[in-house]
């Protein structure tokens, strides 16, 4: 039945170290992006509508989001399988992983699993990975590919809908205006007395 399948899920996603994730299941993710000269990281919070059509930047749920790059989350997440898992990791060892301050803590809730988070810590140069425990758990340290790293250094900017420009063909463009705040430019266009088109 469906709550023996989840346990199971849960299960395989423990042994493998995975975080357990549905398709399309993500319903809310923050992450920690840069700090500032306290030292402090601004956190990031994002949440899908109701209807799971849009999402909406928690600051400031005004803001237009587009929707593609937070579904793509969900097969991010999916597929973070550890390279190499330490077992046994003792609160003194965690500053050798960079994980007594961890460099980033993302946080999100599936639809199924719940909330859970991952803290990541330093990155291994030698083989390419992040150390990260998850859920809370510093005794099991992952190492992670680092490629799956840059998802989570976006800002807010790079998930902004921008509206389409129209399609039109640049000679068949007689005026257009320009308005910022309280400011409006019009510009004409017109032909000269040698075809030339001029601006005014």
């Amino acid at each position: 039945n469906g709550i023996s399948m989840i346990l199971f899920a849960n299960i395989v996603s423990s042994l493998l170290g995975r975080i357990a994730v549905t398709e399309d299941g993500l319903t809310k993710i923050s992450f920690t992006y840069d700090k500032d000269s306290d030292g402090v990281a601004e956190v990031w919070s994002y949440t899908r509508s109701a209807d799971g059509e849009t999402w909406h930047w928690d600051a400031d749920p005004a803001v237009p989001l587009g929707s593609s790059a937070f579904y793509s989350y969900s097969s991010t997440l999916y597929g973070i399988t550890p390279v190499s898992t330490l077992t046994g990791v003792t609160e003194a060892e965690l500053a050798e992983y960079g994980l007594t301050e961890p460099v980033k803590t993302v946080t999100f809730t599936d639809k199924v699993y719940g909330e859970q988070s991952f803290c990541i810590g330093a990155f291994n140069t030698y083989n390419s990975t992040y150390c990260a425990y998850k859920n809370g758990d510093t005794s099991t340290v992952y190492l992670l590919d680092g490629e799956f790293y840059t998802e989570f250094e976006l800002s807010v900017e790079s998930f902004v809908h921008h509206d389409d420009l129209p399609a039109f063909k640049p000679e068949a463009l007689t005026g257009f205006t320009m308005t910022q705040g309280d400011k409006t430019v019009t510009l004409t266009r017109s032909i000269d007395g040698e075809g030339g088109a001029v601006w005014s």
